[in-house]
Parts: C-alpha cells; sequence; structure tokens
C-alpha cells in the first residue's frame, strides 16, 4: 500500500487526464484534503521527499493541478 503522500501525488496527475470532469474534481478533492492532513500532521517533509523524486515532468504537472486549485499551503511545503 503506497504512503498517503504518494497517492495523492499521483491523484493530482491523474486528476488532469481524467476525461469526466466530476471525478477529476473528485481525485483532486481527495489528494488536497490527503497532503492537508499531513501537514496538519507535521509529515511536510515526506510530501517534500516524495515530490522531490518524481520526475520534473510530473512534478510540473502536480504544480499546474495545484495552482489551478489555488493551493497556496501545499504549494509552499513543495517549494
Amino acid at each position: 500500500m503506497p504512503h498517503p503522500a504518494n497517492f495523492s501525488l499521483h491523484k493530482l496527475i491523474v486528476f488532469q487526464r481524467r476525461i469526466r470532469k466530476d471525478k477529476a474534481i473528485k481525485d483532486r478533492n481527495i489528494a488536497i484534503r490527503i497532503l492537508k492532513a499531513l501537514i496538519n500532521r507535521g509529515e511536510g517533509n515526506i510530501i517534500n521527499e516524495v515530490f522531490d523524486s518524481v520526475p520534473q515532468k510530473w512534478q510540473k504537472r502536480i504544480v499546474k493541478g495545484l495552482e489551478e486549485a489555488k493551493e497556496k499551503e501545499i504549494l509552499d511545503i513543495l517549494r
């Protein structure tokens, strides 16, 4: 089973490729809720480690998804 940080960052990539908008929104919202919960538990460093371990192309997609959702708190962790 993947760590919630891995799962959430993957969902931020996948939601942008979804054809059905309702599923895309659901994926994005779940990912954001999990990431915020991890931040609140003091696990922002794990999110950052996972983010740094993925290819740069994926990183750009993750950032794009978070920017569209106006998730400054999470973006600050990644930068």
